[in-house]
């Protein structure tokens, strides 16, 4: 089944976990995990080609493709592509001179674009609504890709990892798609899926982590909180394998944040990580059990 809009297509069926949006004319196309379809756009929307809801998370993403005039084409495309994120910052974030734009390149642009820019900032007139936009351009053709979420219902790690499925299962090189294939084969942390729920092993763990670590200060909980949340939030996509050197790196960090006997109790479970998804979920499991950790727990009771 298909369904259609401004050019796009969403092929694939609605029980389908992952699927495929292309815009054929433009050879563009785009891999949506989460269970996506299409909706009608909202009034206080921007202008959008296509608009997406995910059934497995609430996050709504959309998309839209302009053709450039003839004195925008006569720009370099890095004034030009700087020129449109700002223009559409300014039209959407609630403190948009506060706001840092992003080169895109690598595992965040798009294959065939020629030149991007991003930013993620809180929305206007909005309760904890937060908004990411991508900007790409190729030939005479700017592409926007936004993503609107809300802050505290989704986590900086779930958003993460969706995020860098949005930005490295893209293509951009007509006749060339997109590949579809954005989870690992058997994580062991994180159930595959954007709804970013551990799995019952590393559930059980994050509670013992929580029963097991002891007082810690908010010097230090802050310390740590940052730095998983600061590892996680990176454009590798899920599907990155995980190399065991970084287990190395990882466990020097957290030795620096924490206490060593927390940080023994953090690391323990860490060579179970095979995956960015994994580990991912590894730092969330950690976020989880330094958030519920015993101190807490008494002092509620």
């Amino acid at each position: 089944m298909t369904a259609s809009s401004g050019g796009f297509e969403l092929r694939g069926n609605d029980d389908d976990e992952t699927r495929l949006l292309v815009h054929g004319q433009a050879g563009y196309s785009l891999a949506v995990p989460g269970r996506p379809r299409i909706i009608k756009p909202a009034l206080d929307m921007p202008r959008y080609d296509v608009v997406l809801a995910l059934t497995d998370a609430p996050i709504e993403i959309g998309l839209r493709i302009d053709t450039l005039t003839a004195a925008e084409t006569a720009l370099q495309p890095a004034e030009l592509i700087r020129a449109f994120a700002t223009a559409y910052v300014q039209s959407r974030a609630a403190a948009p001179d506060g706001v840092e734009l992003t080169d895109m390149d690598g595992k965040s642009i798009a294959n065939g674009a020629t030149e991007g820019m991003r930013a993620t900032y809180p929305l206007r007139d909005t309760e904890g609504g937060m908004e990411y936009v991508g900007v790409m351009l190729r030939g005479a053709q700017v592409l926007y890709v936004t993503a609107r979420f809300t802050k505290g219902v989704t986590t900086p790690f779930a958003w993460a990892n969706l995020r860098s499925v949005l930005q490295h299962h893209q293509s951009w090189v007509p006749g060339e798609l997109a590949s579809t294939s954005v989870w690992p084969d058997a994580p062991m942390l994180l159930k595959p899926s954007v709804k970013f729920e551990l799995s019952e092993s590393a559930s059980r763990e994050a509670q013992a982590k929580a029963n097991e670590i002891a007082e810690l200060s908010s010097e230090q909980v802050e310390r740590i909180a940052n730095l998983l949340i600061t590892s996680a939030s990176t454009d590798d996509p899920p599907t990155t394998p995980w190399h065991p050197f970084l287990n190395q790196m990882t466990s020097r960090q957290v030795a620096g944040a924490v206490p060593s006997r927390v940080a023994e109790i953090l690391l323990r479970d860490l060579d179970a990580v095979t995956s960015m998804h994994d580990y991912r979920g590894w730092c969330w499991e950690c976020y989880v059990g330094v958030g519920n950790r015993a101190e807490l727990q008494l002092r509620t009771n």
